[in-house]
């Protein structure tokens, strides 16, 4: 399955944008030209991640070129267009009902975010307005989480500190790649690749520089808190194993 077309319409910077998507895509361009843009408007469809709440926009995300106030015509669309699918059961049973064109299959998904209907007055507020997803191009035919959490979509956030992302590993980038590729590899492997961590540590902590460094911090936590509180006596821990904790500390934040 892959994503074959993306329709964008009113949102944001986009008045009317028209792609016809090939097996890969890169986008490319410079800062606020619309590239978060686009991914948000896949998100609004696509992501199960994303909150009811964060679905509802607002006035501003309105295309700036429609005149305000905003009228009861006024509305927000995003489509996407699936292909290639037909072959997997699996996305043809999540799929198969959403179809614009049979032959070959096309599949549809669509957001749209409007008034509420029978407004006498026309919108006024962000209250008066309620989004809506559907598929096959039929607004009767709703499109809920159940759906969305199935298809498979990875959004990584833009590396834009690569020093703090990546040094953060709760937020880093890497953590879902690196968290899959660690479940996919046999768990043998896993011990072996720990054991060469393991040993590499041993072997840096017994380099004379990081020795020393150890040595250093032990001489002063035991000037700082005597004998009966240093660290190897409190916590039973050797002099080797407070400079493989401590060297190796320094050692990898000068690395």
């Amino acid at each position: 399955m892959r994503i074959a077309r993306i329709e964008v319409k009113n949102f944001r910077n986009f008045r009317h944008l028209d792609l016809k998507i090939g097996r890969h895509a890169v986008i490319v361009g410079e800062n606020k030209i619309g590239k978060s843009n686009l991914l948000f408007a896949l998100q609004l469809i696509l992501d199960p991640a994303l909150s009811d709440s964060e679905r509802c926009l607002r006035e501003e995300d309105f295309w700036d070129g429609l005149p305000r106030p905003l009228t009861a015509g006024d509305r927000i669309e995003v489509s996407v267009e699936f292909s290639e699918f037909e072959d997997n059961n699996d996305h043809l049973a999540l799929l198969g009902e959403f179809l614009v064109r049979p032959d070959p299959m096309v599949a549809r998904l669509t957001y749209v975010f409007q008034p509420l209907p029978n407004l006498p007055d026309g919108p006024k507020k962000e209250s008066d307005y309620e989004f809506a997803l559907y598929g096959g191009g039929r607004p009767e035919c709703r499109v809920g989480y159940e759906l969305r959490k199935k298809l498979p979509l990875n959004l990584l956030p833009a590396l834009r500190d690569a020093v703090g992302d990546l040094a953060n590993w709760r937020k880093s980038p890497l953590r879902p790649l690196l968290d899959r590729a660690a479940g996919e590899i046999d768990r043998g492997r896993l011990r072996e690749l720990a054991q060469g961590v393991s040993d590499a540590t041993d072997a840096i902590a017994q380099a004379d520089e990081v020795r020393a460094v150890g040595d250093l911090i032990s001489g002063r936590l035991l000037e700082m808190v005597g004998s009966l509180h240093a660290l190897e006596t409190t916590l039973g821990f050797s002099p080797a194993a407070v400079r493989r904790h401590y060297g190796v500390l320094v050692t990898s934040r000068r690395t």
